[in-house]
């Protein structure tokens, strides 16, 4: 059995020749590849200075036109013209809301682990994230989250959009991190109630102190006020209202009348069904509950009050209805609509999907008008959500989808234009706020 094979040992200088050679190759070509000619590398130069001043344009034109631009999916639109200004402009999760900034020229991206900022080119600069879930408190000054089975807070610095001051108010070390957002049941800045295992824990923001609580949560997401910070009921033949900051509650006899449902019109008003056939204004800023009105029709619920809380819808003994607060009279709503959404203090905007062409189509319904159609097209329904469709409130524009594309028009139905055919539809619209407004 030999152990050397003499003829390889004997050509191994040319073997490593070969290889170095192709070795020395490769380099240089890849080099050549990357780097090019002067020529070329001049040109990717000249391309570069123009791809940065065609952005550096629509970022004006985004600046100058913010009130009219919306997301449609990830895309930027301008509703005047219907313009893409920038296509997958903002990329990762949907936001919440998004912001801008006048004075920094800058957006704010809410999301319900904490916020993004981006430039108006869409590049995402800075980001403050929690693990699980965050709430801001005056006006995104402070910040609230569930972290090491406690509940932390912290001081926000917009600026490098940092957490400082990190500090645990709670030191039980029983906190469900992960749900906590959706266990929230009340919450103001200084105090939260929320669901726990098989508990319910109010706690005090400011001292840290935790106590059991006790408030029923059937029914609660129309019982509680659209701030979050008083809740209203029925216990027994009593009215109540509670305040989770004070923790004091306040009790109205109604004999043997009963709530049959709530419906808050803003942050302090409450419009309570009483037996079925009238309504009780409750005013929280004078913690009075107001004398029954009767109705002139039985109602079984009250729902989606107008911007203005001046109407909200009935449902009566003769279907679908819509209640005026100031006269209590009611007034017929379009037969075979399946939703309808205020676009407007007075306005609705709904889809027909008949097959009868004279129905079918996207309509609007102004309180104490008939109905008008804006389009034969019916506006598209997100599944669970409803219509898609968005106010530019600024702009003096809705935007909502069809089978075609994206359209626009006016609240008072005029001015119908189909500013975008497209193929593939958005499924969501965004419209942008001004920082600091409500």
């Amino acid at each position: 059995m030999r152990l050397f094979n003499w003829r390889y040992i004997k050509a191994f200088p040319q073997f490593c020749l070969v290889i170095g050679v192709l070795v020395v190759s490769t380099v240089l070509f890849t080099w050549w590849w990357l780097k090019g000619t002067p020529e070329i590398r001049e040109q990717q130069k000249v391309q570069e200075v123009h791809e940065q001043e065609i952005i550096a344009a629509k970022v004006a034109v985004a600046e100058d036109r913010i009130d009219r631009l919306f997301l449609a999916d990830n895309d930027l639109y301008d509703v005047e013209t219907g313009e893409m200004i920038f296509k997958d402009w903002i990329s990762g999760d949907w936001p919440t809301d998004l912001f801008y900034d006048d004075t920094s020229k800058k957006l704010l991206a809410t999301f319900p682990r904490g916020l993004i900022r981006y430039g108006l080119d869409g590049v995402q600069e800075a980001e403050l994230s929690t693990r699980y879930t965050v709430g801001f408190t005056d006006g995104f000054k402070r910040a609230m989250y569930p972290k090491d089975k406690d509940l932390w807070m912290a001081d926000v610095d917009l600026k490098s959009l940092k957490l400082t001051n990190e500090h645990p108010i709670t030191t039980m070390g029983i906190i469900l991190e992960q749900n906590f957002a959706e266990n929230l049941i009340l919450a103001t800045n200084k105090v939260l109630i929320v669901r726990n295992l098989n508990q319910q824990l109010r706690i005090n923001l400011e001292t840290g102190d935790v106590k059991p609580s006790n408030v029923p949560t059937v029914g609660i997401s129309k019982r509680r006020s659209p701030d979050g910070t008083v809740v209203v009921g029925q216990q027994g033949s009593d009215f109540y209202f509670y305040d989770v900051e004070k923790d004091e509650v306040k009790n109205y006899p109604l004999g043997k009348s009963v709530i049959v449902d709530a419906q808050w019109i803003d942050d302090n008003r409450c419009a309570v069904l009483v037996d079925g056939n009238s309504i009780a204004m409750f005013d929280r800023t004078t913690g009075k509950l107001g004398d029954a009105v009767k109705l002139s029709l039985l109602c079984k619920a009250i729902v989606a009050p107008s911007p203005n809380g001046r109407h909200l819808f009935c449902i009566t003994s003769k279907g679908l209805m819509l209640l005026d607060l100031e006269t209590m009279k009611f007034e017929a709503l379009p037969n075979g609509v399946e939703s309808l959404d205020w676009i407007s203090d007075d306005t609705l905007l709904f889809p027909r999907t008949d097959s009868d062409s004279s129905l079918r189509g996207t309509w609007l319904k102004k309180v104490g008008t008939t109905e008008q159609r804006v389009t034969p097209e019916p506006c598209l329904e997100q599944r669970n959500v409803g219509p898609i469709y968005l106010v530019l409130k600024k702009a003096g524009q809705v935007v909502f989808v069809t089978r075609y594309g994206i359209c626009r028009v006016k609240p008072d139905g005029s001015d119908f234009t189909e500013i975008v055919k497209m193929k593939r539809l958005p499924t969501r619209l965004k419209g942008i706020t001004e920082w600091g407004s409500k």
